[in-house]
């Protein structure tokens, strides 16, 4: 997928925007395994679960592998694949957090032939690694020109807020759910001090609040996590997306939500 010393990062949209659209793809969601390259949600480096998901964009139809209804060159035999992702993360074992999940995405791709695939997105998924949501996970997407994007987000991040305009919502504050993607943060930064550190400034920014107005509030998490996780970074830009949704707002709703993307 390109030398690894000379590929330049993009944010996810405009990433998004140069892969190809009307590729045939070959994907693996959610394999299974076992591993300690990221802190629970304690702190501790002991094996956890994570789901590993892949998206193969190929530069070309499948032919020939379509045509005679066999896996050859023109496609990627997703169960060797699946076997040699899963060799290959569960022997760094005890690896440097950071090193270790830039080799995943590093092992992966120098897995596939870069003559067939012209985009890989991968999916890290730690299920136990966040206190009180779904998981934390990191996504990385290369495009075999020589362009990255780097997301890491906070799935379903629970709690509760005074939230409202109504005189019932000033009283007792309601569960939220957010979650939120950074978008485009160098590889070079601590992700395990800058993740644990933006849960804890969604959390804060959310509980803390006497907003009237989702907007308000999306946009004050949004801000408290760039002003204290990335104000030091001068050179760095970074995206955040944020999406708050309030499940008891509306009773024949599964719930409101406003979703925003801001950028430094």
């Amino acid at each position: 997928m390109g030398n690894q010393d000379e590929r330049s990062a993009l944010p996810w949209l405009e990433w998004q925007r140069r892969k190809p659209l009307c590729a045939d793809k070959i994907c693996i969601e959610n394999l299974q395994i076992s591993t300690d390259v990221f802190p629970d949600s304690f702190g501790r480096h002991k094996a956890q679960p994570a789901l590993i998901s892949v998206t193969l964009s190929l530069g070309q139809q499948f032919q020939s592998a379509a045509t005679k209804d066999t896996l050859d060159h023109s496609t990627i035999h997703y169960g060797t694949l699946s076997k040699k992702i899963r060799e290959a993360i569960e022997s760094k074992a005890g690896t440097d957090d950071l090193l270790a999940i830039q080799q995943m995405w590093k092992l992966i791709g120098d897995m596939i032939p870069s003559e067939v695939v012209k985009a890989i997105e991968t999916d890290i998924f730690l299920p136990k690694a966040c206190m009180i949501g779904d998981g934390i996970g990191f996504r990385k997407s290369m495009l075999r020109e020589g362009f990255d994007s780097l997301v890491i987000y906070f799935k379903n991040v629970r709690t509760s807020a005074l939230l409202g305009v109504n005189a019932h919502e000033r009283v007792l504050k309601q569960p939220v759910i957010a979650n939120v993607w950074l978008d485009d943060p160098k590889e070079e930064i601590q992700i395990p001090l800058h993740v644990r550190s933006a849960e804890k400034c969604i959390i804060e920014a959310i509980e803390q609040s006497s907003f009237e107005t989702l907007e308000s509030l999306s946009t004050a998490v949004a801000d408290r996590v760039l002003d204290n996780l990335f104000v030091a970074e001068k050179e760095m830009q970074v995206g955040i997306s944020v999406k708050i949704a309030k499940p008891l707002a509306i009773p024949f709703a599964e719930a409101p939500s406003v979703e925003i993307y801001r950028r430094r």
